[in-house]
């Protein structure tokens, strides 16, 4: 039941079309206001149109993904297979089940495997990144405290200035 030829198109435009006026709408009726009216008392006006602009951004991606999947829910709850969980694997499998013991050979190496060496390297550059991400880790602890709270730069990334 695939919908296909001029009449895909067709609805591919609507559904882009309906998506634009939507986020024109929502956002300029009622996410904007509502950011306003959460954000008005607690900042001043630089940092209240950022926190604005991205309340909306956030709110807009909550309603897009909670719309997507409601509607997914309402789709898969028609079919017979999400309410009788017999029907899951229905008629699978269909044949004969055993157990067969096949017997197992011990196969000699010509060299013997450095499976030690491979783990012992795995461990050791597992201790680097776990050493790497703790120095970071109390890098932005410590630049977090020494600005007290206030959002500064990430230790993470070289800054312009240090070239």
């Amino acid at each position: 039941m695939a919908i296909q030829g001029a009449e895909a198109t067709y609805i591919m435009l609507l559904f882009s079309v309906a998506f634009f006026c939507a986020r024109f709408l929502l956002d300029r009726l009622v996410y904007k206001p509502l950011a306003v009216y959460l954000f008005s008392r607690l900042m001043n006006d630089e940092a209240k149109q950022v926190k604005i602009v991205k309340f909306s951004e956030s709110i807009w991606k909550l309603t897009y993904y909670a719309s997507v999947q409601a509607w997914v829910l309402s789709i898969i709850k028609q079919e017979p297979w999400s309410l009788d969980k017999m029907q899951y694997f229905d008629g699978w499998p269909n044949q004969y089940m055993a157990y067969y013991s096949i017997p197992f050979l011990r196969m000699q190496p010509e060299f013997p495997t450095s499976l030690y060496y491979m783990f012992n390297t795995m461990l050791l550059t597992l201790f680097v990144f776990h050493v790497y991400w703790g120095k970071l880790i109390f890098l932005m602890i410590k630049k977090q405290l020494n600005n007290r709270g206030q959002v500064g730069d990430d230790v993470r990334s070289d800054s312009e200035e240090e070239e």
